[in-house]
């Protein structure tokens, strides 16, 4: 009698009977999970590689910027005679850079520079931010001497999209 007990209930000589629906609707449901994360992460990182490559092409702008700076002598030397902090647009800022800054920059991009002496504090102030709600792409090197002076200074550039 007890024998017969035990086969009738949920236990068959000591293991348990699968109920194979079940396991096939939990498989099925863990499936279902891991398409959609596949989706939404394809989604997120698709849109992750457009802004990487933007943010690669005002990389590689900014930085071809800098070394002309660092290798032409004349604006070279423009950076290493400001004896101050000054900004592009500013009146002391040097017209050459200046012009260098706009021809060099595709007509898509906003570009600003900023030279200050080696320890001072390069960034945007409150006042100089461009009154935009965009990202802002920064770039800095630093021009020590040339063959008469001998004056680091950090030229920054900033730039953000049109």
């Amino acid at each position: 009698m007890l024998r017969k007990k035990l086969e009738t209930s949920q236990f068959q000589f000591g293991k348990m009977i699968k109920n194979k629906k079940g396991w096939i609707k939990i498989l099925e449901a863990f499936i279902a999970i891991l398409l959609l994360i596949v989706v939404i992460s394809s989604i997120v990182i698709s849109n992750n590689s457009n802004d990487n490559s933007l943010e690669k092409q005002v990389h590689e702008i900014e930085s071809s910027i800098l070394k002309e700076i660092q290798v032409n002598e004349t604006l070279r030397s423009k950076v290493l005679s400001q004896s101050e902090i000054v900004k592009s647009g500013e009146e002391n800022f040097p017209e050459i850079l200046q012009m260098h800054l706009n021809n060099s920059a595709p007509p898509s991009l906003n570009c600003s520079g900023k030279i200050c002496g080696f320890s001072d504090d390069c960034t945007l102030t409150e006042e100089e931010l461009p009154q935009v709600n965009k990202d802002i792409y920064v770039k800095s090197t630093l021009i020590s001497a040339d063959h008469d002076i001998y004056s680091p200074k950090n030229v920054v550039i900033f730039c953000w999209r049109n």
